[in-house]
Parts: structure tokens; sequence; C-alpha cells
């Protein structure tokens, strides 16, 4: 059982993104070297099939059964790791004959790939053998050469995921990292993990997870643990009509991944089990589907239109029970100043000894140059308070 939005054009925000990473967040520690190595496959290729996967495990001399290489590549697939490709609109012909089924690096990959970050800067077996082969030989220059660009494979092949739009692209272009020297490109991938290090610790402060309400705030009791609470919202509260966002505690929510753009919206539900949200002038918004089938995980499942790969899950009990998050969940997002991290990327840059190439590629960069400016704006003010 799941309830699913489709959103038109948007991004998501900070809220949906720390949504959507709570559920791996408390895994991290199950993610073993072998699994991040496997992983990594999908950095340098845009999706995968299990049956391409295993053949690269052959190519690099790593002796495994087919049906092993499935079991791997499922458990990347069950902890959210990869998601099954939905648009198979860009394979060739020879990629859709066999009917297999296609893989790509999820939200959660990303985010786990850069949480520990040697395996994107150092390439694995994986990566050498395929350099090798696409050389023909060992040639110790030019696989130099190769492994330099290897660091940069994450940012050309996944430049438009969440994780960047929030943290790397608003105060730097990827086409400027795309052509930034090895050591410069270091200093990106630091800051990065330091952003996953951050969410996760956010994340963690709720210690029973961001569903859980400590005593005193307003929810249903659970039955299952008398002393926590839970806040639910009632699917079946919103019905045909021109309602403000701010007047249901879904549509509130999903205002926080996503923006709507709009303070009032439209309700239609031409089925018991679908609403389908729109603006005054009839643009879809969203869509509600409530599903309940045998063996599939109770939950409610935002997803934009835009790129069906940006989602959230929640989970529900029923459509009358759709958990929504502990109240100070809004306190844990609020204590991440983006500005001040994009202040911290820049000034992490600017210190180096940067090579006069990086010096003029930043100079030409808007987003870089203005996050300097203002840092340098925030600094002489600050200054000027602290010399007085």
């Amino acid at each position: 059982m799941y309830i699913s939005y489709i959103l038109v054009p948007t991004h998501m925000l900070i809220y949906g993104y720390m949504m959507r990473m709570a559920p791996i967040v408390p895994k991290l520690s199950e993610i073993s070297e072998d699994m991040l190595n496997l992983l990594s496959l999908f950095v340098f290729n845009h999706h995968l099939s299990i049956y391409q996967i295993h053949k690269i495990m052959k190519e690099a001399r790593i002796k495994i059964a087919y049906k092993n290489a499935h079991k791997k590549v499922q458990r990347l697939a069950d902890l959210n790791l990869i998601e099954r490709v939905a648009d198979n609109s860009k394979f060739n012909a020879r990629e859709l004959e066999r009917g297999a089924k296609y893989y790509k690096l999820s939200e959660e990959g990303i985010f786990v790939l850069f949480h520990d970050s040697k395996i994107l800067f150092n390439p694995n077996n994986y990566y050498l053998a395929k350099v090798i082969r696409h050389r023909g030989s060992f040639d110790e220059t030019e696989i130099s050469r190769d492994i330099k660009e290897y660091r940069k494979e994450i940012f050309k092949k996944h430049k438009d995921c969440n994780f960047f739009e929030l943290f790397l692209t608003p105060w730097i272009s990827i086409s400027t990292i795309e052509n930034l020297d090895e050591r410069t490109i270091d200093k990106v991938g630091d800051f990065l993990t330091d952003c996953c290090s951050i969410v996760k610790s956010r994340i963690l402060f709720l210690d029973n997870g961001i569903y859980h309400n400590y005593p005193g705030f307003s929810g249903i009791q659970s039955s299952d643990n008398p002393k926590w609470q839970y806040n639910y919202a009632d699917l079946n509260s919103l019905n045909d009509g021109i309602v403000a966002v701010d007047s249901n505690p879904l549509l509130s929510l999903v205002n926080k991944i996503f923006t709507l753009g709009a303070e009032e919206i439209k309700l239609q539900r031409p089925h018991q089990n679908r609403i389908t949200i729109s603006k005054k002038d009839d643009t879809k918004l969203a869509q509600l589907i409530y599903k309940e089938e045998e063996g599939e995980e109770k939950g409610m499942d935002i997803i934009s239109a835009n790129d069906p790969a940006d989602r959230v899950l929640l989970p529900a009990k029923s459509t009358r029970e759709v958990l929504l998050p502990n109240p100070l969940f809004d306190y844990v997002i609020n204590q991440i100043d983006l500005t001040s991290l994009y202040f911290k990327a820049v000034f992490s840059v600017m210190i180096e000894n940067i090579k006069d190439n990086d010096l003029h590629l930043l100079k030409d960069d808007a987003r870089f140059k203005k996050t300097a400016l203002d840092l340098n704006d925030r600094v002489r003010t600050t200054c000027e308070v602290l010399i007085r």
C-alpha cells in the first residue's frame, strides 16, 4: 500500500532531501566496502543490467556466479542505493531486445558514495580494468590521466541530482568542476563529504527517528509503544474544490518537500483512490494515488513529475493514518544554514594555492564569483564591527 504524489517541474528542497535520506542514514554501518565497490559501477555507467554487471565482474577477474551477482545487486536495490530505470526511451535496440531490467544510481546512492568518498576519488579494480581494456595495454602515463578523469565522472554523469542542486551548484557550476585541477576537485569532494556528515548528524539528532514525537507533542499514541506519540494525517480529508495549501497538513508537507508555487490549489477526486492537485487554471501540480497490494511496504510515496526519481516515502497504516514528521524535524532542518555552507566551500577552495588555470576558471564562473564577493562583504562587515 502506498500513496503517490506526482509533481510538475520543481526542485526538492532541503526538507524533502532530509526526509528522503532519513531511512538510509541509520543503515550506513550495513554498507560494506564490497557494496561500495559495486555501487561505484553506476558512477561511470548511466544504467546497468545485472547481466552487464556480471560481465564487468568477470572482466575485472572477479569469479562470481550470476545468481550471486544478482543477490549483490538486489541488496543495493533493497537499500534504495540504486533504482529501476523507468524511461527506456534512451536505450538502444540491443539493450531492449533481452527485456532486461536496468538500474541507475539513486539519490541515496550518491549520498552514500560521498559519505564514504574514498571510492569516488580512488579508482577501484572495476574502473582500472575498464581503462586497461579501453587502452588495450597498461600505459602508466595514459592510465594516470584516466584516473584523474575518474574523479570527475560523478559530476559529469549525475549533474542533475538533488544532492548537487542543494549543496554544489548554488556556488559553482558543474562545467567549471569538469575542468578543474584534481587538487581543487579534492577540496570540492571534501566539502561534499562534510555536507553528508551534517545531514547524517541532523537526522540522528532525533534518536528515535523523524516520525516519533516526544511525549507532550500532539498526536496519536501508538499502542505498540505507548511512550511515544505520532502525528497522523488523513488523506480522506482532501475533497474536490479550491483549498489553501496551509489548510491541510498533507498539502503543507508537500509544499515543504517541493515548492507548489501557489497559496491555493484545486483538488479533484475522479476516483476514490486518486486525487489530482492543480492550480486554479487547471495546470496539474500533483497526483495522489492510494494503493494497497499484498507484499508491498505500507507508505506514502511523494514523486516529482519533473523527475520520477525525485520522491519521498512516508509510512502509512491506512489512508486515514499517514505518518507526519516530528514537529522537531523543522527545528533540525532550520539548523542547516546553506548560505554559510556555500561560504565555507568557497573559502576552502580560495585558501589553497590555486593554479592559474583554476583561478581563471573560477573567475569566469558567475556563481563562484558571486558567492566569493558575498563572502567578502560578510567578512568585511564582521571585521568592521570587531575593530570598532
